[in-house]
């Protein structure tokens, strides 16, 4: 009897995640057509257990063929599917060869990595950061509720427009109160990362909540300023979204400002922020590890050691499977939600969104990727 082959690493389901992913940020402006599929082959390929370049090619394959049942509505001609054909293979097919060509070549540079906590060492690589971190927000539900609920009403507060309000006075003071409340979830997550560095395996209680709410400000200082010169290029091409980013209340019109004259700014800043936000976490792990002392998390010379001892090579592939886990991670959830809203016939309730994603989506993406910071910054 043949047995077929559940796990991840099965081509067939590495192959259908990488056309899920390609087709999904393929609606990215400007540069999605590449990266999608850059990124699709990557995941076909690293993934997998047997590392076959064609693989790749059946993602950007794969995502054409979405992509054109997506876009075609009218008469299809032959010219019209041989110009396609011939666009897909540079915009789709070839970048996805390209990503499976480097998925095969960090994967078997990925080698294993010391571990240290409190009470042993032990060898890990790369996929069981990965694992560990995809399982850790699920280690204590308790905990996991009380995050979401906090991150509900904060939310919910600071998007009263949605409820109805018109009152100026009531908007701007409930959003202030969602903003203060939106420090007790940044400061958990430092507590997440306090605990991860020493060896704990489950989320941690929720307790001592002024100095969690202390901790909470000094992340938000410590994003802000690491942002400081994405926030000026988006302020300059949008004040009133630059200041709803900085205090989290306001991303309407992203991307339509990305379509304005004035969208490469907005460009310029995502490439900066796509490029910091490895440093920027690392640096918010090594104030978690210095006892929430806020100057260590701009001790760059520090941290840059701690990343070369650990090695840069490893800190790219960390980054990479990171954020390539946590866009599968999204899209699953982004779906789910998108399916049980229209299941219950409330596609246009948008705080029913705001509601489900920051009880689960957003506690577990959040809780994930520091949990894999905190698991990186540990190893030698």
């Amino acid at each position: 009897m043949v047995k077929f082959d559940l796990r991840f690493t099965n081509p067939i389901f590495t192959i259908i995640a990488g056309i899920i992913i390609a087709f999904t940020l393929m609606f990215i402006p400007y540069l999605g057509y590449v990266i999608g599929p850059l990124i699709g082959g990557f995941i076909a390929i690293y993934y997998a257990k047997e590392k076959k370049i064609i693989y790749s090619v059946f993602v950007g394959i794969g995502a054409t063929i979405v992509l054109f049942i997506y876009s075609e509505s009218g008469p299809i001609n032959y010219t019209d599917i041989l110009e396609y054909l011939v666009v897909a293979i540079f915009l789709f097919i070839l970048p996805a060869i390209i990503g499976g060509f480097i998925g095969r070549k960090i994967d078997n540079s990925s080698t294993g990595i010391t571990k240290t906590s409190a009470d042993n060492i032990q060898t890990i690589n790369m996929r069981e950061i990965i694992k560990d971190s995809v399982r850790y927000p699920l280690s204590y539900w308790k905990s996991f509720l009380i995050f979401g609920i906090i991150a509900v009403i904060s939310n919910i507060l600071s998007s009263v427009t949605l409820l109805g309000a018109t009152n100026i006075i009531i908007i701007n003071l409930l959003a202030i109160i969602g903003f203060l409340i939106a420090f007790l979830t940044k400061g958990y997550i430092i507590r997440i990362v306090k605990s991860s560095l020493i060896g704990v395996a489950e989320l941690p209680e929720f307790n001592n909540w002024i100095d969690m709410f202390k901790d909470g400000i000094k992340m938000f200082i410590v994003g802000t300023v690491y942002a400081i010169p994405a926030i000026l290029l988006i302020f300059a091409a949008s004040p009133s979204l630059a200041l709803g980013i900085i205090f989290g209340t306001n991303f309407n019109g992203f991307a339509s400002l990305l379509n304005s004259p004035t969208g490469y700014l907005s460009l310029i800043a995502i490439l900066y922020m796509i490029i910091v936000i490895p440093i920027l976490l690392m640096a918010i792990t090594n104030m978690a590890n210095n006892n929430s002392k806020l100057s260590t998390a701009f001790q760059l010379n520090t941290i840059r050691d701690k990343i070369t001892s650990i090695g840069w090579k490893k800190f790219i592939t960390w980054y990479l499977m990171t954020g390539i886990v946590l866009l599968i991670l999204t899209s699953v959830g982004v779906i789910i939600l998108v399916s049980l809203m229209a299941l219950i016939r409330i596609v246009t309730l948008h705080i029913v969104g705001i509601m489900i994603a920051s009880l689960i989506l957003i506690p577990y993406l959040g809780m994930y990727i520091y949990r894999s910071v905190a698991l990186f910054y540990m190893s030698e």
